[in-house]
């Protein structure tokens, strides 16, 4: 506890992140969610507070205000993420409009038009609703992500600060039923969008006036949408150097193509495309070397942290306060601020992060259920903990090695959290950010420098995205991305187990404080347990047999599952990358077969899935005990009415399941995954 006692904001960080898991996993309806649950709490609260007041004053029990304080930041963090979602908030758009009818709305754009495929994408806020019954306009709160055809010029009238009324069909936002693949509609309600609609022509989006007084987060947009549309404007630049510039200096990264992403994935310097805390860290890097030749004796060191602190802010202000940038922003203005009047006394830098991680969560609790928040503060702790650390005479050698230890330090930091969401690793990470960071660095030198219309600059630039993306090819090329890495959550948690243990193994072996030996087998122990417990995981998630089927738009798949192994009807690229692959690496699945087949007997369950009207025919002579009805048109009740038939499950309409039908159908178009377990394959 003593020890524990060295990092108290932590200490207060722990109930506080408590309360907001204990949101994201308790059913929703359980608390706070009307006025008579809230009384009813707290009268429940203030009796348990007077009882543990009444310990504390009479027996004086020391561990009482503790647990008051964690108790309190434990509630505080639950009602605060409770909050931050706007659909409990009266007002929210969903209570005042219906999904599918028209609705007239008074907006302002939430970001930059994205133009990708075939569609334009922008982002509006919605500030007010016509109520079609009175004709009055009411306030409301809530986001609406609206699409366009490509031919329509929605930029011809696109401002970042102009106020619309758009006159659209809402949708509403559905979530995926099917677990192996990625909710979308999770992450778009985490940033308040629960609508999308789509603009047919410009008659549909009117112009009504412009803001007339202009807040912090107007201002950066505003600049924002200037450098985009400037860069874009420049036609010397060709579309790829854009892209990637503009995603360099703004994070502004929806219309790189998906070949260099993907390259970029497999290198292992995706960082270096959306504006991040390693850019953050770079502009701090620069600053502080440009301070070293200005003020080499540190004689105005107020100036330098005021200067400093100030630029980094400016650099999120750009950037449209993106959220890596103000979380790495916010990190190293602590860092920076601590180094200023904390000159003779150390702070731990996990009250630093720890301090980083409660304002940011402040804010917006629900960041802790951020891949791109955890991956921030891993990297971070790897860089504070992991880099490892020598010295140099030479400044070349010291700058190629300080690249190196950044980009081990914050590749094992992120190692947990990047393997278990991403299922992938670039082994030649180290060789790549040698010559990826300096060049992405050179780059975003030269595009600051092309606010000077110097055609010179611009060719310059070409050269050196091309130099940029054919050099990432080169080690993309390698084939040293393993892409197939089964790894779940227990995983994770030893892995960063014998993170820690290796560190502070080494740490105790090079300060003599344990011999070799001893800390060898302690990692060795730490391995034998954690391969013990995968292997338990992986024997019990076998599952004996089962049928799977699965509808998604235009497709229906269905899979049969036998111990460790599946057969699928059909396979295509795009499922295998948006969840079949989940599918197999989170069931610890090692190989499968792709078989087209209509009819499978599980020892003595008969499933038969049926296509056309003709396939009838079978019903009657097969005899199934489950059948799956893949048409749009229902068969006659003749051919279904058998005793040995028990369900029907109707895919692919999205039709009304007809009132007068003499049979029961269950509808599973576009909507679940229906698992059908079953006791033996024969």
């Amino acid at each position: 506890m003593q020890k524990f006692a060295r990092f108290p904001l932590l200490r207060l960080l722990i109930p506080f992140v408590g309360g907001v898991l204990l949101y994201l996993n308790i059913p929703q309806n359980l608390l706070f969610n009307d006025f008579e649950n809230n009384v009813l709490l707290l009268i429940c609260l203030i009796i348990l507070l007077s009882a543990l007041l009444f310990l504390q004053l009479f027996l004086n029990i020391k561990w009482i205000i503790t647990l008051l304080i964690d108790i309190g930041l434990l509630l505080f963090g639950y009602e605060l993420s409770y909050y931050q979602e706007i659909s409990h908030q009266p007002d929210f758009l969903g209570n005042k409009v219906k999904s599918n009818e028209k609705q007239y709305l008074i907006v302002k754009p939430q970001d930059i038009v994205v133009h990708k495929g075939d569609y334009n994408r922008l982002v509006f806020k919605v500030y007010k609703v016509l109520n079609q019954r009175n004709e009055k306009w009411e306030n409301v709160l809530g986001k609406v992500m609206v699409y366009s055809p490509k031919q329509i010029a929605i930029d011809t009238i696109f401002h970042p600060n102009v106020y619309y009324v758009l006159q659209v069909r809402l949708k509403e936002v559905l979530a995926v039923d099917n677990p192996y693949a990625f909710d979308y509609s999770k992450y778009l309600k985490r940033q308040g969008i629960y609508y999308t609609a789509f603009i047919n022509n410009m008659s549909q989006i009117q112009s009504v006036g412009v803001q007339k007084r202009w807040g912090v987060s107007e201002w950066a947009l505003f600049v924002r949408y200037s450098v985009v549309k400037y860069f874009k404007h420049n036609a010397l630049l060709s579309k790829t150097s854009q892209s990637i510039i503009i995603a360099l200096l703004t994070g502004f990264d929806d219309e790189i193509e998906n070949t260099i992403v993907q390259s970029f994935i497999y290198s292992g310097t995706l960082h270096i495309l959306s504006v991040s805390g390693f850019h953050t860290g770079l502009l701090f890097l620069m600053l502080s070397f440009i301070f070293s030749f200005l003020d080499p004796y540190q004689k105005r060191k107020w100036l330098r942290t005021i200067l400093t602190v100030c630029t980094l802010f400016f650099y999120a202000f750009i950037s449209g306060f993106s959220a890596p940038v103000v979380r790495a922003a916010i990190m190293l203005s602590l860092f920076i601020i601590h180094q200023y009047f904390y000159t003779d006394r150390y702070i731990h830098p996990f009250n630093i992060l720890s301090a980083a991680a409660f304002i940011i969560l402040v804010f917006n609790p629900l960041f802790i259920d951020d891949v791109g928040f955890l991956l921030s503060f891993s990297a971070m702790i790897g860089l504070v903990y992991f880099s490892p650390h020598y010295y140099f005479e030479n400044r070349i050698l010291q700058n190629i090695w300080s690249i190196i230890s950044m980009s081990i330090g914050a590749q094992v930091g992120t190692l947990p959290v990047a393997l278990y969401f991403f299922h992938g690793f670039a082994f030649l990470f180290i060789l790549a950010n040698i010559v990826i960071i300096p060049l992405s660095t050179l780059i975003i030198f030269f595009s600051l420098m092309a606010f000077i219309p110097l055609s010179l600059i611009s060719v310059l630039l070409n050269y050196l995205v091309h130099w940029l993306i054919y050099l990432n090819d080169f080690f993309c090329n390698w084939g040293m991305y393993y892409n197939w890495i089964h790894f779940n959550f227990t995983d994770s948690i030893f892995l960063l187990i014998l993170i820690v243990g290796v560190y502070v193994v080494l740490k105790k072996i090079l300060n003599k404080e344990i011999h070799w030996i001893v800390g060898t087998s302690f990692v060795i122990f730490i391995l034998s347990i954690w391969m013990l417990v995968h292997h338990i995981i992986w024997v019990n998630s076998y599952k004996n047999n089962s049928f799977t089927l699965y509808s998604e738009k235009n497709t229906t798949t269905y899979w049969i599952q036998n111990k460790n192994r599946l057969t699928f009807n059909r396979l295509d690229s795009l499922s295998m990358s948006n969840w079949i692959k989940n599918l197999l690496l989170k069931n610890c699945i090692r190989a499968y077969r792709v078989h087209s087949f209509n009819y499978v007997n599980l020892s003595g369950n008969k499933i038969l899935i049926c296509t056309h009207l003709s396939d009838t025919l079978l019903i009657k002579y097969i005899k199934p005990k489950i059948l799956i009805w893949n048409s749009k048109i229902l068969p006659h009740s003749k051919w279904v009415h058998l005793p040995e038939l028990k369900k029907i499950y109707w895919v692919h309409s999205n039709q009304m399941i007809p009132n007068n039908l003499s049979y029961k159908v269950i509808s599973v178009y576009n909507k679940q995954l229906t698992e059908l377990s079953l006791q033996n394959l024969d």
